[in-house]
């Protein structure tokens, strides 16, 4: 038993001595200093915790994945490969691509890291696999500027570039730090402040108080008593105790502790929250569209910049980095959670002639009608960089910048009645 447990247990025991009171509460603001380690089963009981980790990794899991071609001014996606297929849907292991993205992200915050063996014939990726990371020892050399490491799985030796991996806050590129280790007197205040509540709940509403007796009691009878009050508290079916004459109880009053019960725990969450850049709303409910930029801009982006450069490191080929071929998350699936706003934009998109109309109905699943064109407004006035000319759709002309001079035009003819010849043919 840790000594701040045994704390909790006298501030418990002895409701009405101050001094216990005022104990508990400096234990609980300093338990990791009092020897209480919090590792990640413990740490994942913490509900601020748990729904932080669990809604991040959640997230990440759901994104597509995409691999890229750039060539010069292009970018291309290459949909037809086996990689995308292993990292979005059937990995060849018995995880799911999203199982096992999920699965990393929270060995990422709460182990020494997220871990996939990618398993290879030749320079052809059959299957990924997720590996827990207590399975996982790592080796190295001392060099501290040639840093080379080997990991152990159950005795056998892999080396680095076998594995995608993704380690948080990492120092030597073998292992991260995890949230947990970096966090323990934050996440000790939050389990034992969980631990005191449930110590009440199970009390069954019980209050707490001392027995006051006007005569000097055997010791039989005081542990009679200390039995009969132990069940009373610790077991629901015992509603009563007779108390002999000349013993009274006298109900004692809260300590501070139990009256600012509710402010340290939403004080501790909002922290949790802090540590992973998570505002509250997101997880409370009702965020602001500023919340949901910051979270996204802030906590999520900067995992899948990690996670995409594990990828390129395991998946490519040098020949392929060389060629400009990277993954990358497909960030529109992030529009998908609120129709109106999703197909705002892509309204906004083609009338400003940035799409095309079946490239929207392709992702939204919605088969194509043909028409590969982009919207141009005849008010519109194009400008080539290459050749430095100005071309004037409504006036059907054609300028050249360095001369100034008007290289192709067509004047529009005018009848008798002040219309235009061409109104029909515009």
């Amino acid at each position: 038993m840790s000594l701040l447990e045994k704390l909790f247990i006298q501030a418990r025991d002895n409701p009405d001595n101050e001094s216990s009171s005022d104990v508990l509460e400096d234990a609980v603001m300093s338990a990791s200093v009092f020897g209480e380690s919090i590792d990640r089963t413990k740490a994942m009981e913490v509900p601020a915790f748990n729904a932080s980790v669990d809604t991040i990794a959640g997230i990440v899991a759901a994104l597509p994945i995409r691999l890229y071609h750039r060539e010069e001014d292009r970018v291309t996606e290459i949909k037809n490969d086996k990689r995308v297929e292993l990292l979005n849907c059937d990995t060849g292991d018995t995880l799911t691509a999203a199982e096992m993205k999920k699965a990393m992200v929270e060995d990422y915050f709460c182990s020494h890291g997220g871990f996939a063996y990618v398993n290879k014939v030749g320079n052809e990726v059959k299957s990924i696999h997720y590996v827990d990371a207590n399975e996982v020892s790592e080796m190295h050399n001392e060099d501290p500027i040639f840093k080379k490491c080997e990991y152990m799985i159950r005795g056998k030796r892999y080396y680095d570039w076998q594995f995608i991996r993704i380690l948080h806050d990492t120092r030597d590129g073998r292992f991260g730090r995890s949230v947990v280790s970096q966090n323990q007197n934050l996440l000790a205040i939050g389990y034992k402040t969980l631990q005191f509540e449930q110590g009440l709940v199970a009390r069954g509403g019980q209050k707490r108080g001392f027995l006051k007796s006007a005569r000097k009691l055997s010791d039989s009878v005081v542990r009679g008593l200390k039995k009969a009050f132990s069940r009373l508290y610790s077991d629901n079916t015992e509603n009563f105790i007779v108390l002999n004459e000349g013993i009274d109880f006298q109900e004692s009053n809260q300590t501070s502790l139990e009256m600012q019960l509710s402010e340290i725990k939403e004080n501790n969450s909002n922290d949790i929250y802090s540590v992973f850049k998570l505002p509250a709303g997101i997880i409370r409910g009702g965020a602001s569209e500023d919340d949901r930029d910051n979270f996204i801009r802030y906590c999520i982006m900067a995992i899948l910049a990690e996670f995409t450069v594990a990828l390129d490191r395991a998946l490519l080929l040098e020949s392929e980095k060389e060629d400009g071929y990277f993954f990358d998350f497909d960030l529109t699936e992030f529009a998908k959670a609120n129709m109106r706003d999703r197909w705002a934009a892509w309204a906004n998109a083609k009338k400003q002639g940035l799409v095309q109309i079946d490239e929207f109905r392709s992702s939204e699943n919605l088969p194509p009608l043909g028409m590969d064109y982009v919207n141009i407004g005849l008010n519109d006035v194009l400008f080539d960089t290459d050749s430095k000319k100005l071309i004037i759709p409504n006036m059907a002309q054609v300028i050249d910048l360095e001369t100034m001079t008007v290289l192709s035009a067509k004047t529009p003819q005018v009848n008798s009645e002040g219309g235009d010849n061409n109104e029909g043919n515009n």
